[in-house]
């Protein structure tokens, strides 16, 4: 399965990117290895947590977030990966 990501995912990234901090640091480099991968970007108005529930729901898809409480509102049988503190990618049930 190709990875995908939202238009509505990459302009809060864009807006946080624009922060002189540690998450606008992180929605940087987010960015940017969303453009040297090559992940496919949906045109989809949606809210980006609407849009993930939805994918999450209809195309069975796995979800990487480091958004908690999306995370928890996520089905079940969902596979849901999330990055912990120290950078590290993680099962998060």
């Amino acid at each position: 399965m190709r990875p995908i990501v939202s238009k509505g995912i990459i302009n809060e990234l864009s807006i946080i990117s624009t922060k002189r901090s540690r998450k606008g640091r992180c929605a940087s480099a987010a960015l940017k290895e969303i453009e040297q991968k090559g992940i496919r970007i949906i045109n989809a108005s949606t809210y980006p947590d609407r849009w993930i529930k939805g994918q999450a729901v209809s195309k069975g898809t796995a979800v990487v977030t480091n958004d908690t409480a999306l995370a928890r509102e996520l089905p079940k049988d969902t596979t849901v990966l999330k990055f912990s503190l120290n950078g590290r990618l993680r099962n998060f049930r």
